[in-house]
Parts: C-alpha cells; structure tokens; sequence
C-alpha cells in the first residue's frame, strides 16, 4: 500500500499565484495611475513646453511604464484635452456656484462674483497657449480644441442667462452664448497678459474693469 505523504507547506518564497482583483478596487487603481499620469503630464508641459514634452517624460515623473500610459492615453493631445475638460468643467462649477442665486443679482455684484470664481493659474494659462499655438497648425487638433472651447462656452451661457441682463448690449452679445464668448474671449486675454507681467492682482483688477464695461 502506497504511503501517503503530507504536501509540505507553501514556501513564502515560491510565488503566489495571481489573484483576481474585484472590479472596483481595479478601477480605483486605474483612476489613481490616471491621476498621476495627469498631474506628472501638466508639470511637464508647463516647465518644458507643450511641444517639448515626450511619453517618456511623463512616465519618467509619474514612475510608470509605457505601457500604463497607453493603456489610459492614446497620446498626450488626448491627454492634454482630458486636462483641459477637467479645468473647464471646475470652472463652470465655480462661476455657477458663484452666481446661484433666487434672484438675478446687481450688475455689480455678477462682475465680482465671476472675478473671484475665475481661476489664474500662470502654469495652465501657458499650457493652454502654447497647445493653441500647437493646434493651430494641425486642423484636426484645431477642430478637437475648438469643440471643447465652445462647449465650455454653450455650459456658461447656461449661468448668465438667468444671471445678467443683456437688453442694454450690443446686438451680437445680448444672447446668452453671444455674452458667454464675450466674457471668454476677455478672460482669455487678461490670463494671456498675465502671463507676461506676471501679476495676478492685476490681472483680476483688469478682469473686474473690462467686465464692469461689458455688463454695465
């Protein structure tokens, strides 16, 4: 009669076989691998320059492989949009939160309230000019960037609608999306100015006048 043997105990040292995460914790893990792909990728482009930065400049600073970052990202253009909804979704929330109201506040009081919800981060604003002089030159891209600029002004002029009164305006702004692009297209230009003088006072004491003559 064959003796039968004891199976030793598994060594701590042999390999464990793999196991078969639940869902949820998989998606968690790809959220943060997400999260640091986009934080490393905005350090990058905002201290190299967008056209400057590699795949491999951005797994270096996140300590990932390639193969993580495609595994989320089929390029940095993607990436660069992913980042770009992020912030304009944050600051269609701000300005929103800004201006809820029961009532339609004073002319005044909508100007500051949208001056202090608007961001000025001199690192995005430069990200987000060079990707313009980037996209510029390669139509696909310009069309992807242009999309994303009008949705985030269609979310804005969703807020002022209710929010200011437009009787008094020039014809092509008393439309909600015809203010929303103008208040844009005045941000946009103050964030770019302040790139150069570096002044972020100044810019929003700007903001404040230049809006303050656009609402009345």
């Amino acid at each position: 009669m064959a003796r039968r043997t004891t199976p030793p105990p598994p060594s701590s040292l042999s390999p464990a076989p793999p196991s078969r995460e639940s869902g949820p914790r998989v998606t968690r893990r790809r959220a943060e691998t997400r999260r640091r792909l986009l934080a490393a990728a905005f350090d990058a482009f905002a201290e190299l320059g967008v056209g400057r930065v590699r795949v491999e400049d951005v797994c270096e600073r996140a300590r990932y492989t390639r193969g993580a970052f495609y595994s989320n990202f089929d390029s940095l253009d993607e990436l660069f949009f992913v980042l770009y909804q992020e912030r304009a979704a944050a600051m269609t929330a701000e300005v929103t939160a800004a201006l809820a109201s029961e009532e339609r506040p004073a002319r005044g009081d909508v100007v500051a309230r949208v001056v202090a919800a608007l961001s000025f981060d001199r690192s995005w604003s430069l990200v987000v000019a060079e990707f313009t002089l980037y996209a510029a030159r390669r139509p696909a891209l310009s069309a992807q960037l242009a999309e994303r600029r009008d949705a985030v002004q269609v979310a804005l002029a969703r807020v002022v609608d209710r929010a200011v009164e437009r009787g008094h305006l020039p014809a092509s702004m008393r439309s909600a999306d015809g203010l929303a692009a103008a208040i844009l297209t005045i941000y946009h230009g103050v964030s770019g100015e302040m790139l150069i003088h570096r002044d972020e006072a100044r810019a929003r004491a700007w903001l404040t006048d230049l809006l303050s003559v656009l609402v009345g």
